[in-house]
């Protein structure tokens, strides 16, 4: 009978008991330090010239004295309980109430309990003992069921404040100061943008070192590909408008390059082997393929309409055309294989140079790659 009023006590205290949430009222911050510190700034010059197709950019960075601070934050919290523990503990008091209310005035009645002794003069057949014991069992029943929200509002009272310690960049002290040699500098992203918004990564400039961009390679297939033909092209770096460029040079001399590449193709394409026998005809269909619309495109479609009057071929002759065609296969796959190879090497130089000038600048890496080595 004594255990229960301690077991129920243990039982709801451990049920009653919650988690005190902090909510963040206001941060204060004090600067009990600063010393100057160089940094690269946003700012920067470009020298952007064109000499013939190629592009030369030069960026020159500018770097300013910033003050560094050293702060102490203090964050004030306020205590507070979530509304579903405030409604358990709300009504654990009040349950927990009568039962204290009853114990309390058991007890207070004990001295008025006649003995269970029936030799007295007068007889109570439960006795002051039994008053007692239901009296204790109310009492810590009701302090069980009280005691876990007084607590809980106690602990929820006042606020409570954290303090730590940081640095960070203040005020700017002077701009357009020389940077340091020992201070590493970031790569810019040099970018052409047509005006119908299509737009294309030139290269990454290093700081105070030139850059060469052949502008006929990296913009005629897209010249070539816009219909109209755009008169400029605007070059942007960082994300800063630098120069606009004409375009009707760059248009002449992709045309060029073009037809260069297109009468190189028809000359391996082996028109005359194609003329001889129509299973030699295999580079033929891959020049077509390619130029559609080419110097020899009529000629090609031509040598692979189908032919009638064909005289029956030599078995000599087909093992030769046999052999011809498993050496062209061969041949194209070399070539498509030495071709991936060179373009992994080459994105593998440019990721290079973009962890060379980035360090561990992941963003400016990332930035990088995406705009210079696509």
């Amino acid at each position: 009978m004594k255990l229960l009023p301690i077991a129920l006590f243990a039982a709801l205290g451990a049920a009653g008991c919650v988690d005190v949430n902090r909510t963040l009222i206001k941060t204060e911050e004090s600067v009990i330090a600063s010393t100057p510190k160089t940094v690269v700034s946003s700012r920067f010059t470009a020298d952007t010239r064109l000499d013939g197709t190629i592009l030369k950019v030069l960026v020159t960075p500018q770097c300013a004295d910033v003050e560094q601070q050293t702060v102490e934050r203090t964050d004030h919290y306020e205590k507070t309980l979530k509304s579903d523990d405030v409604a358990w503990n709300t009504a654990l008091s009040i349950v927990g109430a009568g039962p204290m209310i009853g114990g309390t005035a058991m007890l207070a009645d004990v001295p008025n309990v006649h003995d269970s002794n029936m030799n007295g003069r007068l007889y109570n057949e439960a006795g002051k003992e039994v008053a007692i014991g239901v009296g204790t069992m109310l009492l810590g029943l009701g302090l069980a069921c009280a005691l876990p929200p007084l607590a809980n509002g106690i602990r929820a009272t006042g606020s409570s404040e954290e303090k730590s310690m940081a640095t960070r960049l203040g005020p700017t002290l002077k701009e357009r100061v020389a940077c340091p040699a020992s201070l590493p500098l970031p790569p810019y992203a040099v970018v052409a943008r047509f005006t119908n918004g299509q737009t294309v990564g030139l290269g990454s400039a290093q700081a105070n070192d030139e850059l060469h961009v052949d502008l006929r390679a990296a913009l005629g297939p897209s010249i070539l590909g816009m219909s109209p033909a755009p008169t400029s092209v605007a070059i942007w770096i960082n994300e800063k408008f630098q120069t606009e460029i004409p375009t009707t040079g760059l248009l002449d001399a992709a045309k060029t390059a073009r037809d260069e590449a297109d009468e190189a193709a028809w000359v391996q394409a082996e028109p005359s082997a194609c003329r001889l026998t129509q299973s030699s005809c295999g580079k033929v269909q891959g020049y077509l393929s390619k130029f559609p619309n080419g110097l020899h495109a009529e000629e090609a479609r031509k040598l692979l309409a189908p032919r009638t009057n064909v005289v029956a071929a030599d078995p000599d002759d087909a093992k030769l055309d046999a052999a011809a065609d498993a050496a062209a296969a061969a041949y194209d796959k070399a070539e498509t294989q030495a071709l991936e190879k060179l373009d992994k090497e080459v994105k593998k130089v440019c990721e290079a140079a973009c962890d060379k000038g980035c360090g561990k600048d992941k963003k400016c890496r990332d930035l990088c790659i995406l705009q210079v080595c696509p």
